[in-house]
Formats: structure tokens, C-alpha cells, sequence
């Protein structure tokens, strides 16, 4: 949970768009399993190719 949260607070520092947010708001909610860690560290390559 501790991944969860950083990303979280790294998203709110940067100031990024919605999409960023939501994907830090759904991982922060939502991640309780290897496919869900597995899914966030989709979004965050993916929200850095932005």
C-alpha cells in the first residue's frame, strides 16, 4: 500500500491531468492484488509516455 501512496502523493505533486489522478485514485482504491500492482505499473509507464 505504501507504492499506492507514494504515487499517489507524486501525482498531486506534479499537477498532472484528470486521467493521471483517476489511475492514482483507481490504484490507490483498487490495488490489492498482483493484477491490480501489475495494471498501476501499466498506467505509470504509460501516464510517463504522456
Amino acid at each position: 500500500m505504501k507504492g499506492m501512496l507514494m504515487a499517489h502523493v507524486t501525482y498531486q505533486s506534479q499537477g498532472l491531468g484528470p486521467l493521471q489522478a483517476w489511475a492514482s485514485i483507481f490504484a490507490f482504491t483498487s490495488c490489492y492484488s498482483t493484477v491490480c500492482l501489475a495494471a498501476q505499473q501499466l498506467i505509470l509507464s504509460i501516464s510517463t509516455q504522456i
